[in-house]
């Protein structure tokens, strides 16, 4: 019995320093790797954010251009001629809003749901007052007639304020954007 004691002791005199070894060994072998993981992860973050920073402050940026572009008068400037008929009016006006759009329907990648359903509203109530305008003059009248119509629509509806509204809530998140940055 004394033997197989002694046989115990010793085997344990080895075994024991070699499992303490590997515990520790085992130990620092995991920081080590979540340390690298999470120093990685950091770097990629970072190097992501400063490639992607420049591509959604781009995207506000045409945002905002294009809701400027389809404020009401800013459309009639830039489109229209007095030799014009409403119904050429009307339909250059109503192509140009949705054509920009489809330029910039990438841009909702950049930025959040809100600003982009802000967006949307601003650009379908344009396009809606147009065509309630539209519908209020014979399609050959003159675009003087047209231009009336539109500053009636533009009085009795928000569209100036929705586009606006649209128009601070991407200033804002560029805002927040900047002061995360």
């Amino acid at each position: 019995m004394d033997k197989t004691l002694d046989l115990i002791v010793e085997i344990l005199k080895y075994c024991l320093p070699i499992f303490v070894v590997y515990l520790a060994a085992d130990s620092l072998l995991k920081n080590y790797f979540i340390n690298t993981f999470r120093m990685r992860k950091l770097e990629f973050a970072r190097q992501n954010q400063t490639t992607m920073l420049p591509m959604q402050l781009q995207a506000y940026e045409r945002l905002i251009l294009y809701l400027e572009r389809i404020a009401i008068d800013s459309l009639i400037q830039r489109h229209c001629q007095a030799n014009m008929t409403a119904t050429s009016a009307h339909n250059l006006l109503t192509s140009s809003i949705k054509s920009e759009f489809e330029h910039n329907l990438v841009q909702q990648l950049y930025v959040s749901t809100e600003a982009w359903k802000s967006l949307i509203n601003a650009k379908n109530i344009s396009l809606t007052m147009l065509e309630n305008a539209y519908n209020n003059v014979e399609p050959n009248q003159n675009l003087s007639i047209y231009v009336d119509q539109i500053v009636s629509q533009l009085m009795q509806h928000q569209h100036q304020n929705q586009t606006q509204f649209a128009i601070k809530l991407l200033s804002l998140e560029v805002k927040k954007l900047l002061e995360n940055e």
